[in-house]
């Protein structure tokens, strides 16, 4: 990741690899507040995740109704989310 931060005690790559668990309230306190204040301390991050978040609450809303929207969609984050890694 371009701009690799290590804020809060956590680094950007694993922000990404926590995310998923951030946006379903899967983390302890501790590691929920560790990210919160990396997102809110990392622009690049921040931006990231609310885009992340926006389009898992899209494909969740869409899961039922149109699986090829859905697809593409999951297609174009993970693009993203390897050219993030790539950087």
């Amino acid at each position: 990741m371009l701009g690799e931060r290590s804020i809060a005690g956590i680094s950007c790559h694993e922000v990404l690899e926590k995310l998923s668990a951030f946006v379903d309230c899967g983390l302890d306190h501790s590691e929920r507040q560790q990210l919160e204040m990396h997102l809110q301390s990392c622009p690049e991050c921040e931006r990231f995740g609310e885009e992340f978040s926006a389009l898992l609450m899209r494909v969740r809303k869409e899961r039922y109704t149109d699986s090829k929207s859905v697809q593409s969609a999951l297609e174009r984050l993970l693009a993203r989310i390897e050219s993030s890694e790539e950087e």
